[in-house]
């Protein structure tokens, strides 16, 4: 089963992380009592352990850093010890395939993603069923935002080359840090370096066993 209620914005917070500086951000935004569980890419029997580290803090919130397959295995073994505070996952846990490893146990949880779901985005099911006919599968998170990447760098280009700019790594610079690009997954801007600007995350939680879940934020 799942858990019970949302994520709490404070309370009793578990970090099961393999970096104590993974959890700074997010130990200063809770507000709340912070106990750290450290250590990760471990076996079964020391997850088991972890799982009891967990369940002792009687947590309101568990957030997990690492991977999706010592984090399905995590969050299999918190359920099964009775722990169902809600378990937020960082982008490590966002493969499909945390479904087959966490089992029912995945209902319910809560993922970040650096970019979209495409399938989930308003306008993307002509580019989702190319992407499907041609690779024989749904595009994942990042899919859309390389698209966009890509077709933003071609536009920047020949905007230079029709402005009588020998096309380059310079001019691309240059063009970015200076246009605006709408993209299918929205609109993309960069800084003068020519890096994405604006960047956010994406929360998303699974229903069932089905992929990628509901957005929620």
């Amino acid at each position: 089963s799942g858990p019970a209620r949302d994520p709490p914005a404070s309370g009793r917070l578990a970090l099961v992380v393999e970096h104590m500086a993974r959890g700074a951000g997010l130990e200063v935004a809770f507000g709340g009592v912070v106990s750290h569980v450290p250590g990760m890419e471990k076996g079964l029997a020391e997850q088991l352990k972890d799982a009891e580290k967990v369940r002792d803090i009687r947590p309101d919130l568990i957030f997990y850093s690492g991977g999706y397959v010592e984090g399905g295995s995590l969050l299999a073994e918190l359920r099964a010890h009775g722990v169902q505070a809600p378990f937020l996952g960082g982008p490590g846990l966002s493969n499909p395939d945390l479904l087959k490893i966490a089992g029912p146990a995945a209902h319910g949880a809560y993922y970040l993603s650096t970019s979209p779901y495409p399938s989930l985005v308003p306008g993307t099911s002509s580019f989702v069923a190319s992407y499907r006919a041609a690779a024989g599968t749904d595009p994942w998170a990042p899919t859309l935002l390389v698209y966009d990447g890509v077709n933003a760098m071609l536009a920047m280009l020949a905007q230079a080359s029709a402005g009588g700019e020998r096309p380059g790594r310079e001019a691309l610079s240059r063009g970015l840090a200076q246009g605006r690009y709408q993209g299918l997954g929205g609109l993309l801007t960069f800084d003068a370096r020519g890096q994405q600007a604006g960047t956010r995350a994406y929360i998303y939680q699974i229903e069932g066993m089905a992929w990628p879940g509901k957005p929620v934020q």
